[in-house]
């Protein structure tokens, strides 16, 4: 049977018996700020991925930590010690390059260019209009060309 299944994966047990093929969670994990509840999810994820199953998740791989009331950007390699659970990353690769906010770069350059593009969009959506169109055909040659963005991550792991 084929389906999706909507499940709160901060517990210490689900409430489901199956195990998945698939399991993905986007833009989810980095709203999880407590640090237990952070290992719970990482615990249930991997007991919910069949034996060669696939976990995809998106993260914001920083170097340092980053916390904020609603948000923990992990630090890059404190997050793969979480992956201790059978899962083993298979690709990393970036989501956005120039169309997100850029919270993993210390690149001045690209922070003038969010900056300009923030501020060019606030005059009005018909700039978003024009700019999202050309500014997606860039993306997704970058997102092919570069292997570490400056945003949010893409990240495939396999069970083994």
């Amino acid at each position: 049977m084929n389906y999706i299944k909507l499940v709160d994966i901060l517990g210490t047990s689900f409430s489901i018996d199956e195990k998945f093929d698939i399991v993905s969670a986007f833009d989810v994990l980095f709203h999880i700020v407590d640090d237990q509840l952070y290992g719970n999810a990482w615990k249930n994820i991997s007991n919910k991925v069949k034996k060669a199953g696939y976990f995809i998740f998106t993260e914001n791989l920083f170097l340092a930590p980053k916390i904020s009331t609603h948000i923990v950007f992990r630090e890059r390699e404190k997050l793969f010690e979480k992956l201790v659970h059978n899962l083993k990353i298979g690709k990393i690769a970036p989501v956005f390059v120039l169309m997100n906010e850029l919270i993993v770069t210390q690149s001045v350059l690209l922070k003038l260019w969010w900056k300009g593009v923030q501020t060019l969009l606030k005059f009005s959506s018909v700039s978003g209009n024009i700019l999202g169109p050309k500014l997606f055909l860039i993306e997704g040659l970058l997102i092919n060309i570069v292997s570490n963005g400056p945003s949010t991550h893409i990240i495939i792991c396999k069970k083994m």
